[in-house]
């Protein structure tokens, strides 16, 4: 027969609740390759890489003679980015 104490039972659904708020944050929330925070504002680069707009625009025009992708040096402009929308926290 198995048997389950309450403290037992208190750490499982503790688990299965930390496990369900990560799900939600990878889905709801995407972090930037710049800043390594939520990305704010989020974009997605042709080459599948997501930046915050506000640090991406400063690196491609600090690097205006050869824009590229900060993490894989392709080759990137404001032109073939895509902005991703309602990626904010779901309440």
């Amino acid at each position: 027969m198995l048997e389950i104490t309450s403290s037992h039972l208190s750490l499982a659904t503790e688990g299965s609740e930390k496990e369900a708020e990560e799900k939600n944050r990878c889905v709801t929330n995407f972090d930037c390759n710049v800043c390594f925070d939520i990305a704010k504002e989020t974009i997605v680069t042709s080459c599948g890489h997501l930046f915050c707009w506000p640090c991406l625009y400063p690196w491609l025009h600090v690097h205006s003679d050869h824009k590229e992708c900060p993490v894989c040096k392709r080759g990137v402009n404001e032109v073939n980015i895509t902005s991703i929308y309602g990626s904010g926290k779901l309440n």
